[in-house]
């Protein structure tokens, strides 16, 4: 069978991970889709599932490329974004472990997805994956529900590129991470950061030197430490909470 056209473009940087492809043994699996399977259901996952990595800078997927298969993450950061008409992109998120991709409601990826650091993946056929939801409707009920949380995810970021200042946009996307952190284990308090200043500020919707600006002023109020250039940590998180959860006046 010929590879799909994302994988070709990404060959290089794509490999077939080794050792053991049980979903029961992912350390990842409450806070992935497969969380809706019981240990018996899994079988019928692991016969169609597959686990790949990839290097940092890869495509996973692009634009409009036809969506043959969907995937979840397990290790590492991805950047999902729009390509404008001018050239430029709109960053939409950063999904993390446990988080899915390229699950459209359309036939065609209406967003490219890229990582940011080495990945691993597991991919499965959507057509397959709907045969498995037809037999398992909690399946069916967990993807409903992601496909809420996007929604939600959405019509939050709406808030945060419409109605925020700067460094209420800026202290929101810190907020988002260190609660994402939490939930999947982490404090929160201390953030790795795998995006680059350019592509948190196409993300919220600033400059690069606007958001760079905006941390050097949380440092200096005492809310955030950059102790190294990929790490933020967050010393008064209560009050970046407070300055994210305020509205620029219109």
């Amino acid at each position: 069978m010929a590879a799909d056209g994302a994988t070709q473009r990404a060959a290089c940087g794509q490999r077939r991970v080794e050792g053991s492809s049980r979903c029961r043994d992912c350390e990842i699996r409450s806070r992935a889709f497969c969380a809706a399977f019981g240990d018996a259901e899994l079988t019928a996952l692991e016969a169609v599932i597959e686990t790949i990595s990839l290097n940092a800078n890869s495509e996973v997927f692009f634009e409009g490329d036809t969506a043959d298969y969907i995937y979840n993450v397990n290790a590492g950061t991805v950047k999902i974004f729009k390509s404008l008409q001018d050239g430029r992109c709109q960053i939409l998120g950063f999904p993390v472990e446990g988080d899915l991709l390229g699950y459209p409601v359309g036939d065609s990826h209406t967003y490219s997805a890229e990582t940011l650091t080495p990945v691993r993946l597991c991919r499965v056929s959507r057509a397959r994956l709907r045969d498995l939801a037809s037999g398992f409707p909690a399946l069916e009920s967990k993807l409903l529900e992601i496909m809420a949380g996007e929604l939600a995810g959405s019509q939050a970021q709406m808030t945060v590129l419409g109605r925020k200042s700067a460094p209420e946009r800026v202290a929101s996307f810190l907020v988002q991470l260190s609660d994402k952190s939490i939930a999947n284990g982490g404090t929160g308090a201390s953030l790795s950061l795998s995006m680059s200043r350019h592509d948190v500020a196409d993300f919220i919707g600033l400059t690069a030197e606007t958001v760079s600006r905006v941390l050097t002023q949380l440092t200096r109020d005492g809310l955030i430490a950059i102790p190294q250039p990929y790490r933020v940590d967050l010393i008064r998180i209560e009050a970046l909470r407070d300055l994210a959860a305020a509205e620029a006046s219109i």
